[in-house]
C-alpha cells in the first residue's frame, strides 16, 4: 500500500519522464522536418523556374518557326562585314 503522497509523486515523475521524451522526440522530428521542408521548397522553386524557361524556349522557337526566311540571310549587312569566302580572284590579281 501507497500512501496519497507517494503515488502523486510517482505519477509526477512519471509524467516528467513523458514531457521530457515528447520533448526529445519533438526537437528530433523538427530536426528532420525542418531541412526536408527547405529542399522541398527550393526544388519547388528550381522546377517552376525550368518551366518558366520550357515555356520561353518553346515560344522563341514557334515564333522562329513562324517567321519567313529571308531571301537576304545569306549576305553580309554592311560592306564592313569579312566576307564568307575569301575572294580567290584578287588574290589571283595580287600576285
Amino acid at each position: 500500500m501507497y500512501t496519497k503522497d507517494e503515488i502523486n509523486e510517482m505519477l509526477y515523475g512519471i509524467c516528467g519522464a513523458q514531457e521530457k521524451n515528447e520533448d526529445h522526440f519533438q526537437m528530433k522530428l523538427d530536426g528532420i522536418y525542418y531541412p526536408l521542408n527547405d529542399s522541398i521548397s527550393w526544388l519547388t522553386t528550381c522546377m517552376d523556374e525550368m518551366r518558366q524557361d520550357i515555356a520561353r524556349i518553346q515560344t522563341q522557337r514557334a515564333a522562329e518557326a513562324t517567321t519567313p526566311a529571308s531571301i537576304d540571310r545569306n549576305i553580309s549587312p554592311s560592306i564592313d562585314d569579312a566576307p564568307s569566302q575569301p575572294n580567290l580572284t584578287k588574290s589571283k590579281l595580287d600576285s
